[in-house]
């Protein structure tokens, strides 16, 4: 449940059904990080979520001063404002314990991908290149990473965070 304000400051119970249980906790804890409550949080998320609907490039562009893996994402963004928000927005593939990935499944989901909290993450040797540039946003929390040599480290390296352990086969 979400507690949130009114305009006349009254609190409201809220109950959202749906809410991925691992993304939630992620969520709690990093408000509480951040200091703030849950609702406040939520707000803020809320709030941001609907500016980016309405408006996905002038929202990118001001967020992508701050962030660095925004940037990228922010270039789709202003030129594919047309195609609509679900085009923009990275899909997420994570919590498993082994991935084997190729360049058909890149191509087949059509979307840029962020990697996250996978013990196992293998790139067939058909991931060339432009393919892991064009599908590949982020790659964080990943015990093993396996790349084919014809990937560049410094590439694959630059969009991984918490990566304990790079294989180049």
């Amino acid at each position: 449940m979400v507690t949130c304000m009114s305009e006349r400051s009254e609190k409201k119970m809220l109950t959202v059904r749906g809410v991925d249980e691992v993304t939630y906790r992620e969520f709690v804890a990093t408000a509480k990080e951040l200091g703030k409550t849950v609702g406040q949080a939520m707000t803020e998320a809320m709030r941001l979520y609907l500016l980016f609907a309405k408006s996905a490039s002038t929202l990118l562009s001001s967020l992508a001063n701050n962030v660095g893996a925004l940037r990228k994402l922010a270039r789709n963004a202003l030129s594919a404002t047309s195609e609509g928000f679900r085009e923009v927005v990275p899909e997420t593939i994570g919590n498993i314990d082994e991935l084997e990935v190729s360049k058909a499944d890149l191509e087949a989901l059509g979307r840029r991908i962020i990697f996250s909290n996978i013990k196992r993450l293998i790139f067939r040797e058909d991931v060339d290149r432009e393919t892991f540039e064009k599908y590949v946003v982020s790659i964080s929390n990943v015990d093993e990473l396996e790349v084919p040599s014809t990937l560049p480290r410094l590439l694959v390296l630059a969009r991984c965070c918490g990566v304990k352990r790079l294989i180049v086969r």
